[in-house]
C-alpha cells in the first residue's frame, strides 16, 4: 500500500476511460446534469492526471500511451452519442474517429521503434476545443440549429490540423537519422 500513491495518475486515466461508456448513457438519456458532471470528471482528470505524474515523477510508459487514449474515447463516445441523437453529422464523427485512430497506430508504431511522439499543445488545444463543444452540445441539449452545426464542423477542421500537425512532426523526423 505504501507504493499505491504512485499509481494515482494511472488510476485517473483508468477510470476517465470507464466512465466513456456513462458520458454516452447520459448524453443519450438526455441526463444533462450526469453528463456535464462526466465530462467535467474528463477534463479535471485529464489535468490531474497529467499535473501528479510530472509534479510526483510518476510518469510511465503506460501513462503516456493511456493518458491520450482516454480522452479519446470519452470524446469518441460522447460524440457518437450526438451523432445517435442526430446533433452532429456522421462524417465529424467519422473525421475525429479516424483521426485518434491513425495518430495513436502512429505513435504506437514509433514506440515500437524507440520514436517518442509527445503530445504537441496544438494536439491538447484540439482536445481543449473538443471538450469546450461538448459543454456546449450538452447545455444545449435537445437543441438542433446552425450554431451545432457550425460547431461540429469547426470542431472537424482543428481535429484535421490536428492531424496535419503530427504527420508534419512524423515527416521532420523520419527524415533525420533516427537511432532504432
Amino acid at each position: 500500500m505504501a507504493h499505491f500513491y504512485k499509481h494515482i495518475p494511472n488510476i485517473l486515466t483508468l477510470l476517465r476511460i470507464a466512465s466513456a461508456p456513462f458520458l454516452w448513457y447520459a448524453m443519450i438519456t438526455h441526463s444533462v446534469a450526469t453528463a456535464l458532471l462526466l465530462i467535467s470528471f474528463a477534463i479535471v482528470s485529464d489535468f490531474g492526471d497529467g499535473y501528479l505524474a510530472r509534479r510526483f515523477f510518476l510518469s510511465s510508459r503506460a501513462g503516456s500511451f493511456l493518458d491520450p487514449l482516454a480522452d479519446k474515447v470519452v470524446i469518441i463516445a460522447a460524440f457518437i452519442a450526438l451523432w445517435q441523437q442526430h446533433r452532429m453529422p456522421l462524417w465529424v464523427v467519422m473525421v475525429v474517429a479516424g483521426r485518434d485512430v491513425a495518430v495513436t497506430a502512429l505513435r504506437t508504431y514509433l514506440a515500437n521503434r524507440g520514436v517518442s511522439l509527445k503530445t504537441s499543445w496544438f494536439a491538447k488545444s484540439k482536445t481543449a476545443f473538443q471538450f469546450c463543444a461538448l459543454y456546449i452540445f450538452v447545455l444545449g441539449a435537445g437543441s438542433q440549429g446552425p450554431i451545432f452545426y457550425w460547431l461540429s464542423v469547426a470542431t472537424a477542421f482543428i481535429t484535421v490540423a490536428s492531424s496535419a500537425s503530427y504527420w508534419y512532426r512524423v515527416a521532420r523526423l523520419l527524415t533525420k537519422k533516427v537511432p532504432r
